[in-house]
């Protein structure tokens, strides 16, 4: 994975 202080998640919940 890429930074565990940045999931995923995170990631697609703010592109929306």
């Amino acid at each position: 994975m890429e930074i565990d202080d940045f999931p995923s998640h995170i990631i697609e919940e703010i592109k929306k």
